[in-house]
């Protein structure tokens, strides 16, 4: 009988490992997140645009879920749900060009990093006539938009328990790990595929109680060199000129402020702002340096 007795509960303390293990997993803290059941619905009304998020880490600046198309004002909105109507587009290009897509940005204060692992588990709702399809993509800064996976088809559920999507790996996306301090990472979500315009399409809080929301998984992590601004270009280089010229500093980094002398003297955060090109006409000797919020000072340029 005691021997029985251990058996049960070694049984009994495994399962509670495993439990208690997959409860840890599951209880990951999002770095940033939305929440919609605080969403009252009625008509017209589908949501404040752009949304800041419920909760987000202390070291990371984030902007907000942003609709970038204009619902129409008739129609009910419904209740825990944020998106909108008004959707006209039946492929992915053309969503695109209808601005049929909604973004938010995320990047890493000074003096830390952003590594991001996953878009976490959400929920989509829609109408039997909205948007049937939809393509998560990230940008880099200014960059080109690139494709997370595939499009997905978000499911025939159009009853107010939506249809809970599955969450998407990032860790995998070298872009998105240890994106340096101040660099801007665009999320955008394309939707397309309605049958009308009156058709809905929305990020939902099923249970009604903030979960899941809309959260995003990953770290920002102290430490980490920042990443230098690259060295303005002077044109023309210099040398000797017999009448008037004009000069023009560009920098390779996207996003700078340009500071300029024209007197020789070193250009700090109080000379000149660099904006058009301008006009010599005697000895004159250029100097100017590049600076971007959460990156390095370049080095000086004469």
């Amino acid at each position: 009988m005691k021997k029985k007795s251990s058996l049960k509960l070694l049984v009994l303390s495994l399962m509670m490992i495993m439990l208690f293990g997959n409860m840890s997993v599951n209880a990951q803290t999002p770095i940033v997140k939305w929440s919609f059941y605080e969403m009252p619905g009625g008509n017209g009304n589908y949501g404040i645009s752009p949304l800041a998020p419920a909760t987000q880490d202390a070291n990371l600046t984030v902007g907000a879920l942003t609709r970038h198309w204009t619902p129409q004002s008739s129609g009910s909105g419904a209740q825990y749900a944020w998106g909108g109507n008004n959707f006209t587009a039946t492929t992915f290009a053309a969503a695109v060009t209808a601005n049929e897509f909604v973004t938010f940005t995320l990047s890493a204060n000074t003096g830390y990093t952003l590594s991001l692992s996953s878009i976490g588990a959400y929920n989509i709702r829609r109408s039997a006539t909205g948007p049937s399809t939809g393509q998560w993509q990230y940008a880099i800064e200014t960059g080109e938009f690139t494709n997370i996976g595939s499009p997905i088809t978000w499911g025939g559920v159009t009853s107010n328990a939506g249809n809970p999507q599955a969450a998407i790996d990032l860790s995998t996306i070298s872009e998105l790990q240890e994106v340096a301090a101040g660099t801007v990472v665009t999320f955008r979500l394309v939707v397309w595929g309605a049958s009308a315009a009156a058709g809905t399409f929305y990020f939902n809080d099923a249970s009604q109680a903030g979960t899941p929301g809309f959260p995003i998984f990953g770290a920002v992590t102290a430490g980490g060199a920042p990443t230098p601004v690259a060295t303005p270009v002077i044109s023309p280089t210099g040398g000797n000129v017999t009448s008037p010229v004009t000069v023009s500093i560009t920098c390779p980094t996207d996003g700078v402020t340009i500071y300029f002398t024209t007197d020789g003297s070193t250009p700090t955060t109080s000379s000149g702002i660099y904006s058009t090109p301008f006009t010599v006409s005697e000895t004159t000797t250029v100097k100017a340096f590049a600076t971007k919020t959460g990156m390095d000072f370049c080095k000086f340029k004469i």
